[in-house]
């Protein structure tokens, strides 16, 4: 079983390619199963539970650089900001229709 401060230390790379060679052992043992061998259940309880962890850090990282790539793009001034009625309308006229002076 790995602990999660060792995979904190390994790169993502490495950490896709552990999921992976966990997939096939998860994927092998089940066939172990389905042939009648106990012990491949035991097996693969840790085996799924090592998975979701890299697979967590991964998410982790992964939403981290989301967090760090999603800077606010500067405002256009070409562009107004739709902030309350636009002119001509009153606050109780539907919009398109005209107000009174």
């Amino acid at each position: 079983m790995a602990k999660v401060s060792e995979l904190r230390d390994l790169g993502s790379d490495e950490l896709e390619q552990r999921v992976q060679d966990l997939d096939d052992q998860v994927f092998r043992l089940r066939l172990q199963k389905s042939m009648g061998q106990s012990e491949a259940a035991y097996k693969m309880r840790g085996l799924r539970r090592d998975r979701a962890r890299m697979k967590t850090l991964l998410r982790e990282r992964e939403l981290e650089a989301d967090r760090g790539a999603a800077v606010e793009p500067a405002a256009d001034p070409a562009v107004e900001p739709a902030h309350g009625p636009s002119e001509g309308t009153a606050h109780g006229a539907a919009e398109g229709t005209a107000v009174a002076d």
